[in-house]
């Protein structure tokens, strides 16, 4: 029913590198699938922040199987 393609770590790590300021106020992964593309930016944050991230994360995904 539902089309899911994840996205492979090192993919998500060079579309990361892409972006040339770090200084991200608000995020939106509008088919976030299981989370693969934010998973190498939450483990770069959780370095260097410890209780919350410095910009607000809207995902979205319609799969009940992937949604948590």
């Amino acid at each position: 029913m539902f089309q899911f393609y994840p996205t492979p770590r090192a993919l998500a790590e060079k579309a990361l590198a892409k972006f040339k300021s770090h200084n991200y106020r608000r995020i939106l992964e509008p088919q976030a699938g299981r989370g693969d593309l934010l998973t190498p930016l939450l483990d770069k944050w959780s370095h260097h922040y410890s209780s919350h991230h410095p910009a607000k994360i809207d995902c979205i995904e319609i799969d009940l199987e992937n949604q948590a």
